[in-house]
């Protein structure tokens, strides 16, 4: 979401706009945009125990494969099986890779018609630990982020200052080398020209995967995703869009996530575990009914993804369970978007997490173009906790006066600049401990803290 802002500006605009004062400038003619830029572009996408995926996106038809080998046995390399980019899949591939070691350092290489490219970064990801009923589980280190806004004179309004900056960020959090990173929506910002395009939306996708800043990041690791309003339609959009399903194809191309909804079912929902975590990625915008919608019943979720969230989370053996979303959900008191003016699911979800006694299940969410930790005290159980991590690139705001005194917000953990989440896990078994870190867009720590998982237990102990 962006803060509210006056009707006659964009609404894809934020608050910056506002908090700026600029005047409102005469209707332009759009400038002409460059030719679609392309050449190829590669990221790294799932890893598993034994396999990956190398997603790659070529200028013209190809053939594509890729040759992986372990960093500590370049004699033990592999091609994958041959793959062609077509137009009707925006020139893209998602390549896996099979056979691979668990918990094992690879490096990779693209051949496009018979040639090896080369990219001038590493091109390397990790494969998962095998670890369960064998050794002590092991650490883990994720990095997360949202709101990532890449200015574009094209299309972006004339004569105010550029919303997007610190680019550094993506180098930042590649140099931290995490496990894997975790995009939590407004992943990119679709303008005005591109809601009703279907040439412009994806060329809006791909603007990401070409910006040169961001290419050594996603080459270096496995990428997971969701989407928010800006990557999904305009601000505050929801399932009333009407190029709702030509939106969700290219999420589905561009963000080769472990899955994408339920077979039978659309949207882009999914789950993946790495070692004791798992990671429950919901989707808030296929099937939300407009927020001004006065009706308490109003749908946020959507029943069958609510009933796969309950059925998935009841069902996961992992220490810790993460819930993310583009929204906050424990911020009951800001005037912006939110999951708490879904009154009847919101009450329903809270009231669900607490009487399931799941252990381990902590809040992730970006959006708000400012980080922070929140804790909600649940008499008779744990303490639900929610990190928001927020913006990566786009401006940073300050909350709304009506949220500058917040009870559930842990004093200190208020970050108003550019920066990026990472979360470790440590510890023995049963003694496992989350460190949560808030980073300037150099790399430096500003915030830290620890969750114990005991701290993450209903008062029975759970079932799991």
């Amino acid at each position: 979401m962006f803060h509210s802002l006056p009707k006659t500006l964009s609404t894809l605009l934020c608050t910056s706009l506002l908090l700026a004062a600029l005047t409102p400038q005469p209707s332009q003619a759009l400038t002409p945009p460059e030719p679609f830029p392309r050449s190829f572009f590669v990221m790294v996408g799932p890893a598993e125990m034994t396999q990956a995926t190398i997603w790659v996106q070529t200028a013209t038809p190809a053939q594509v494969r890729v040759y992986v080998q372990a960093q500590n046995s370049p004699e033990k390399g592999q091609w994958s099986q041959s793959y062609t980019t077509t137009p009707e899949h925006y020139l893209s591939v998602q390549v896996p890779l099979t056979g691979l070691m668990p918990q094992t350092d690879y490096k990779y290489q693209v051949e496009i018609n018979g040639r090896i490219e080369t990219m001038g970064f590493g091109t390397t990801f990790r494969t998962q630990p095998l670890w369960r009923n064998r050794t002590a589980p092991p650490e883990i280190e994720f990095a997360l982020g949202s709101c990532v806004y890449l200015n574009d004179p094209s299309s972006d309004l004339p004569n105010y200052n550029a919303l997007g900056g610190n680019y550094e960020v993506f180098e930042s959090i590649r140099r931290a080398q995490p496990d894997f990173m975790l995009w939590m929506g407004d992943n990119i910002y679709l303008r005005d020209p591109d809601f009703y395009s279907k040439e412009r939306l994806e060329r809006r996708y791909h603007q990401l995967r070409a910006f040169p800043e961001a290419r050594p990041l996603l080459a270096a690791l496995p990428h997971y995703a969701i989407w928010d309003d800006h990557d999904f339609g305009s601000n505050d959009a929801d399932r009333s869009y009407r190029m709702r399903s030509e939106v969700m194809d290219l999420f589905k191309h561009y963000w080769p996530n472990p899955g994408h909804g339920q077979t039978e079912r659309e949207g882009i929902y999914t789950r993946f575990e790495w070692g004791d975590a798992e990671f429950f990625l919901t989707d808030n915008r296929s099937f939300r009914a407009a927020n001004q919608l006065q009706d308490p019943n109003k749908s946020f979720f959507g029943a069958a993804q609510w009933q796969w969230l309950k059925e998935s989370l009841s069902s996961s053996p992992a220490t810790f369970k993460f819930i993310v979303i583009g929204n906050q959900v424990l911020n009951t008191q800001t005037p912006s978007e939110n999951f708490y003016n879904y009154s009847q699911e919101y009450s329903t979800f809270l009231n669900w997490l607490e009487s399931s006694k799941i252990p381990g299940i902590v809040l992730l969410s970006g959006d708000r173009h400012h980080s922070e930790l929140l804790k909600k005290e649940r008499p008779g159980s744990y303490p639900l906790y929610e990190y928001t991590v927020s913006p990566l690139t786009s401006k940073a705001f300050p909350p709304f006066p009506a949220e500058q005194v917040l009870p559930e917000r842990i004093p200190g953990s208020l970050v108003v600049e550019r920066n990026f989440g990472t979360i470790q896990i440590s510890g023995p078994a049963g003694e496992r401990v989350l460190e949560l870190k808030t980073h300037n867009t150099l790399g430096k720590t500003l915030w830290q803290t620890r969750i114990l998982h005991k701290e993450l237990l209903p008062p029975s102990g759970g079932a799991k």
